[in-house]
């Protein structure tokens, strides 16, 4: 702040305090900082990425979009954004823009994991649920052992495209592979919790959502 009243011109100012206000959750103040920083250099990488990304925090998927789009004309070579841009348009149903995207990180780096990711959920979405299991078995081979988190994210999707083959016991296995590597992993419990209670198993779904709970007391 007080760089910023020395001269109000410092876009990286603007940018840093961003980041500090993003951390602290104030969103709105974040994005004001963002933008100001990208009214003095409208083609600064780092703001470009990081108001993208508050923009999708706040369900704004189009602007964030465009600047993701704006970012890589500046730097093609940003996987992280190549990434979120794929998120983005499969979340908006763009699968073809999506696939697109995710290839051309597996072009630059063809052990992505986070773009493998992507390319199976845009395939489980328009149901060609083989294609996509062969993309997360892929992606389960290349997956590093000193990445727990990232392998229970991968499981997990396995879990979900299960689940709308229809093999429930396959989903539970591979939701109970996710949770193993990860037992903080939210979306793996959450989901073990809901194939357990259609299943019956009202006492396991229980534990299952109390181990959420441990976690994020005000869910």
């Amino acid at each position: 702040q007080k760089a910023i009243q020395i001269d109000p011109n410092l876009w990286e100012a603007h940018y840093n305090l961003g980041v500090l206000q993003r951390r602290a959750g104030d969103l709105e103040a974040a994005a004001g900082s963002f933008d100001a920083a990208l009214q003095i250099q409208p083609r600064a990488p780092e703001p470009l990425l990081a108001a993208a990304e508050v923009d999708y925090a706040r369900g704004e998927q189009g602007a964030a979009a465009e600047r993701l789009e704006t970012l890589l004309e500046v730097d093609p070579e940003n996987l992280d954004a190549r990434v979120a841009l794929a998120v983005m348009l499969r979340e908006d149903e763009r699968y073809d823009a999506a696939l697109e995207q995710a290839r051309e990180v597996l072009v630059r780096d063809p052990q992505n994991i986070r773009a493998l990711l992507e390319i199976g959920r845009a395939y489980r979405a328009r149901e060609q649920y083989e294609v996509a299991r062969l993309v997360l078995d892929k992606a389960v081979q290349l997956a590093p052992e000193d990445a727990p988190g990232l392998m229970a994210e991968v499981r997990n999707e396995q879990g979900l495209l299960e689940l709308d083959r229809g093999d429930t016991q396959a989903a539970f296995q591979a939701f109970e592979q996710a949770i193993a590597l990860d037992a903080a992993y939210e979306p793996a419990r959450m989901n073990m919790g809901s194939v357990l209670l259609h299943a019956g198993d009202f006492a396991g779904a229980v534990a299952q959502y109390e181990a959420v709970l441990e976690q994020h007391p005000d869910d």
